[in-house]
C-alpha cells in the first residue's frame, strides 16, 4: 500500500492512503529522511520511500507556473 505524508506532529506521522483515509503512525517507523508530501510504500510492516520523481515533477511544474518559467 502507498501513503502520502501529510504532516508530522508530536512524534506521529499523519499519512493519507490511496483511498484518502488518514492514519497515524509512530514517527520512529518512518524513514528519517522522509518529508511532508513524500510518497511511502508500506509492505510487510516496513515503510520505505517510494519513487518521488512524480511528486518532484508536480512541484516543479507548479513553481514554474507560479514564477512564469
Amino acid at each position: 500500500m502507498y501513503y502520502i505524508i501529510d504532516r508530522f506532529e508530536n512524534g506521529v506521522a499523519v499519512l493519507e492512503d490511496e483511498s484518502g483515509t488518514m492514519s497515524e503512525f509512530d514517527r520512529s517507523i518512518i524513514p528519517a529522511e522522509a518529508r511532508e508530501g513524500m510518497k511511502l510504500k508500506h509492505e510487510n510492516g516496513i515503510f520505505t520511500i517510494a519513487d518521488n520523481s512524480e511528486t518532484e515533477q508536480r512541484i516543479k511544474s507548479k513553481m514554474d507556473m507560479l514564477f512564469g518559467k
